[in-house]
């Protein structure tokens, strides 16, 4: 009874859930990491021969933004290049294609690739743009394919060497 400290039993008790949606960019790669390598002609006298693009290389990414769905804020991915340069006489490029999403918007490749690493330098080149929230998938061939080409470049022949260089890509999902 009340009288006795109880409380009066009712027919209906309430309580709130909270519900927390957190920013992210998250990003990985799935594939081989490329060899490129030039090599003798099938005829003596001919030209070194170029090796065949690579598209081992697949991003797969989670993208979550803030803003609204009116007004969002959106990112990008970049890619940068360390370690050694690429040796004279070759040039090294990029490229990037959109598979389909597995959900949501993945953006879209910027305007202007591929892209040479020689030409992009120290500094970072923006390879996808205007992700909002999406996410690529994660298995196989999920997500954007990365192709590297490795070219001669026919007008530094003569400056071509034996070498051998080591290339570190690094790609980063930030705001845009």
């Amino acid at each position: 009874s009340a009288a006795m400290g109880f409380g009066q039993a009712t027919d209906n008790a309430n309580h709130d859930v909270t519900i927390t949606i957190n920013e992210m960019a998250l990003i990985k790669f799935a594939g081989a990491a490329p060899v490129l390598e030039i090599t003798a002609p099938g005829t003596d006298g001919d030209q070194a021969v170029e090796p065949a693009a690579n598209s081992a290389i697949y991003l797969q990414y989670t993208s979550l933004v803030a803003g609204t769905v009116a007004v969002p804020t959106y990112k990008n991915i970049e890619v940068a290049f360390t370690g050694d340069a690429v040796p004279d006489g070759v040039d090294l490029g990029i490229g990037v294609t959109l598979g389909a999403p597995g959900g949501g918007n993945i953006g879209s490749v910027v305007a202007g690739g591929p892209w040479d690493v020689e030409t992009i330098g120290a500094g970072s080149q923006a390879i996808i743009e205007d992700i909002t929230s999406g996410y690529t998938g994660s298995t196989g061939t999920d997500g954007a394919n990365i192709t590297f080409t490795l070219t001669l470049d026919g007008t530094a022949y003569a400056d071509l060497r034996e070498a051998s260089a080591n290339v570190t890509v690094t790609y980063t999902i930030a705001d845009q």
